[in-house]
């Protein structure tokens, strides 16, 4: 392969830790092959003999055009129902036959920004790992997303959205549009558009498919108790000779966020029985590597809000306090926007006495800042949890390591020891 074959004008994937001042985990084997597919491999003996595996493929519902959405979702489900090595139905019984149950072992998740395919090995025997492998390149490369199970895909995933609504998603679908309201974030919901799903056909799942499931576009992420040059033969075995099947399309990122002043924002659902009051700060940032001086400022932040969380517990235990339960936080969301949140929940009723408690939280850090004895605590307390997790590092299971270099990955942060 030459790195001409991906396109002329498209540069090969890179880690995060390949322009940073930090240095990632020594005992990862971060990989790359020509074609760019990437890949990652930690030796973990927790489970004992099994193996965590995840294709991550850098694309979701943002990916979608107009006339996709729902797409990438539909095309999760699809890559279970027929594929190069296995016939409709195949797939489930291969799982069931080596040991695997679907659903804990066997599973799939869309969002925004990626598609996730979870393989969880029941043993660390070369022949299963090369199985779980081909599992793999069917989902990235060898779907046959025939047309009489995209028909019968079609219910279930119609069946799906109708589960979704309820009062935790219409609160989530409402929250989105009223803070993303020129952005694609807000037209770009995962379960899609109903009259796209009930149309989509085999030419309109191949274009997504074929358009961002290209080698440089994804990862594979291998996490359990095995050989890590094993591994990794098999991974160059399985995916080196994979290629793009159509031209790259620009990603058209994430649109307008532009908030300016104070906005109100009310959503009500009867059957919540429950208010949160929360006041949030949202703003797009520029994009910069992981770094020390990174590292430095998050750290900060978190010191920061984990002070402001010990006086929110603290109003907890008083019997006057008006909310039963509250929070602060801060995040970067898709890579391209920062959010702090202050936020409270209690009776209905309760409402502005909330607000005001919450608000004047925050107002007194901002104003007032934190004292000597909060930064203490709040110091011997990190240490305290470090130091618990070095202790733990020997327990830490498989699974939960792979989410964390992916977590890290997709947020553009150096995995580090």
């Amino acid at each position: 392969f030459r790195e001409r074959e991906i396109s002329p004008n498209m540069s090969l994937p890179s880690w995060p830790h390949e322009h940073s001042d930090l240095k990632p985990d020594p005992s990862v084997l971060f990989g790359k092959l020509p074609n760019g597919f990437r890949y990652a491999i930690l030796q973990n003996s927790n489970p004992k003999n099994r193996i965590s595996m995840h294709l991550y493929v850098n694309a979701g519902s943002l990916n979608e055009t107009d006339a996709q959405k729902g797409l990438a979702h539909f095309l999760e489900h699809m890559a279970f129902n027929g594929s190069e090595h296995f016939a409709p139905g195949e797939m489930v019984k291969f799982f069931q036959k080596i040991g695997m149950q679907f659903g804990p072992d066997a599973n799939a998740h869309t969002s925004l920004e990626r598609t996730v395919y979870d393989v969880l090995l029941p043993n660390n025997e070369p022949e299963i790992i090369r199985e779980g492998m081909i599992v793999l390149r069917d989902y990235a490369h060898g779907a046959l997303l025939l047309p009489s199970e995209i028909d019968r895909e079609r219910k279930v995933v119609l069946a799906e959205k109708r589960t979704r609504d309820s009062v935790s998603y219409r609160t989530y679908v409402a929250t989105m549009k009223f803070e993303f309201p020129e952005s694609r974030i807000s037209e770009r919901f995962v379960i899609g558009d109903e009259k796209v799903l009930e149309t989509a056909d085999q030419t309109l799942l191949k274009d997504f498919y074929y358009t961002w499931y290209r080698p440089e576009n994804m990862v594979l992420i291998m996490v359990g108790d095995t050989d890590k040059q094993l591994a990794e033969k098999l991974i160059k075995e399985q995916f080196s000779d994979i290629s793009a099947k159509a031209p790259p399309r620009p990603y058209e990122g994430i649109g307008k966020i532009a908030h300016q002043g104070i906005k109100p924002f009310y959503h009500f659902e009867k059957e919540a029985g429950n208010t949160t009051v929360a006041v949030e700060v949202v703003r797009k940032k520029d994009s910069e590597p992981d770094s020390l001086s990174l590292r430095k400022r998050l750290l900060t932040q978190m010191v920061a809000n984990r002070i402001v969380q010990n006086r929110l517990d603290s109003l907890l235990r008083k019997p006057d306090t008006p909310f039963t339960s509250a929070s602060v936080h801060a995040h970067t969301f898709l890579k391209e926007i920062e959010y702090a949140e202050i936020s409270v929940q209690g009776k209905p009723e309760n409402w502005e006495k909330m607000l005001a408690v919450a608000e004047q939280t925050l107002r007194q850090a901002l104003i007032h800042g934190f004292t000597e004895s909060e930064l203490v605590r709040v110091k011997k307390d990190m240490l305290t949890d470090l130091d618990t997790a070095v202790k733990k590092s020997t327990t830490r299971e498989s699974g939960d390591l792979a989410y964390q270099i992916m977590s890290d990955m997709n947020n553009e942060l150096v995995f580090q020891s």
